[in-house]
């Protein structure tokens, strides 16, 4: 699953922004009238925006909501200083931003926090089945599953998440109101064997799920289940979908080996 770097969209958003800079500058150059207009920095700024978001979906092929994210980072920078910030809050920022989205730049994944009719949906899913253990990859801060240890204690939880944010939350919360089938591990979860565990629950991105399919085909023993949260698997029909209704229109998709 490892990325070379020149591949990554932050990578390539970089290089959006670079293009849009130059555009601008370009423009800036042979407009006059950019530079003799009152609010010219403002068109600048929003002329940056559109040439990167422009060379990023059209020269990189990022994805479309990196489209919002390219044309907005100049003014919202621009903006930002205008504020006269101590620079010290920049860093922490930065700081808080990499342990929250620490998956982005790599695996593609951003923070997505299943709602509570999914763990109402995944409470069914479970049923009155006893000694089953149950892994969410890409737990988050760990409601997921704090949810359904409660509702099910002869069943045993287990979360994996490697973004430090979430994970310290997750893990502060256990220490605080410990569950005595609930276990958080900080880790790459590429890096566990799942044949011990009878449901892996993911809600991940289109990135990861072949990979993650590959994985589960290959060490998950009979009969357990894989458990998308709305991402599918080109190629492969899940055995079940269900259809929960709510404001997302989540659709649990379910593989079972």
């Amino acid at each position: 699953m490892s990325q070379r770097l020149i591949d990554r969209p932050v990578t390539k958003a970089l290089f959006s922004q670079c293009i849009g800079a130059v555009g601008t500058l370009i423009c800036w150059i042979f407009i006059p009238a950019l530079s003799l207009y009152t609010h010219g920095v403002w068109v600048a700024l929003v002329l940056f925006g559109i040439f990167a978001a422009m060379a990023g979906i059209i020269l990189f092929a990022l994805p479309v909501w990196w489209l919002f994210i390219n044309a907005v980072f100049p003014v919202a920078l621009f903006a930002s200083n205008s504020l006269a910030l101590p620079g010290w809050s920049y860093l922490v920022a930065f700081f808080l931003c990499l342990a929250v989205f620490w998956n982005v730049s790599g695996e593609r994944v951003p923070l997505y926090l299943s709602n509570r009719t999914t763990w109402q949906a995944l409470d069914q899913l479970l049923g009155t089945q006893t000694g089953l253990v149950f892994l969410d990859v890409g737990s988050g801060i760990g409601g997921t599953l704090r949810y359904l240890a409660k509702a099910n204690p002869q069943n045993t939880f287990i979360g994996v998440e490697n973004a430090p944010g979430p994970y310290f939350i997750s893990w502060f919360r256990q220490k605080l109101w410990p569950l005595e089938n609930l276990d958080f591990h900080y880790g790459d979860f590429w890096q566990y064997d799942l044949s011990r565990f009878d449901m892996v629950y993911c809600f991940l991105s289109p990135e990861p799920m072949p990979h993650l399919f590959g994985k589960a085909r290959q060490e998950m023993k009979s009969n357990a289940l894989l458990i998308s949260n709305s991402f599918s698997v080109p190629g492969y029909e899940p055995h079940q979908i269900i259809q929960l209704g709510d404001s997302r229109k989540t659709r649990l998709q379910i593989w079972k080996f």
